[in-house]
């Protein structure tokens, strides 16, 4: 890549891992560009990203990204198959509405300040679209901020982060 050009030129899309190594100059002199900050998604100790599914939400649309994250690949697989043999896939393009009862597993948002109280969302997973679905996250979420959540099930509680990004401008 060189550095006359922007990310964007390159169709680097959101969510996509580039992995920056120093340039080698015709003279066999190093060059290495001063370190960045971090993105929110890699871990401090490895450098390697932290696996994360979006979240799609019923009630209004959002003006940043939204996505659940995992400290690890295991945490993510768990997540992921407990989701989906709890609640089944859903198929969202035939508007068969989701069961509801004891048994749907549901998403405890806790607010990153003790100013609100928890939101309780039922979630889903849409296997179309790979994303969760959730039917509210109330008002408690900002930009670029991270939540705690608990993923409820018949069994077992999971624990993930709820990683909001940066507003979209249009």
């Amino acid at each position: 890549m060189l550095d006359t050009r922007t990310l964007a030129s390159y169709s680097v899309g959101h969510g996509a891992v580039i992995l920056l190594v120093p340039r080698l100059a015709s003279t066999s002199q190093r060059y290495a560009a001063p370190p960045a900050g971090r993105s929110a998604h890699v871990s401090e100790s490895t450098g390697i990203p932290k696996p994360r599914v979006p979240v799609v939400c019923h009630d209004i649309a959002r003006p940043f990204p939204m996505s659940i994250e995992f400290p690890s690949i295991p945490e993510y697989q768990s997540f992921m198959l407990s989701i989906q043999k709890q609640a089944g896939r859903q198929d969202f393009s035939s508007h068969v509405p989701a069961k509801d009862g004891d048994d749907a597993p549901f998403l405890e948002i806790l607010p990153a300040d003790n100013s609100r109280t928890p939101v309780q969302t039922r979630v889903q997973f849409d296997p179309q679209g790979e994303v969760l679905v959730i039917d509210t996250v109330g008002d408690i979420l900002m930009e670029a901020t991270k939540y705690r959540v608990l993923l409820h099930l018949k069994e077992e509680q999971k624990l993930a982060h709820l990683v909001t990004g940066v507003r979209t401008e249009r």
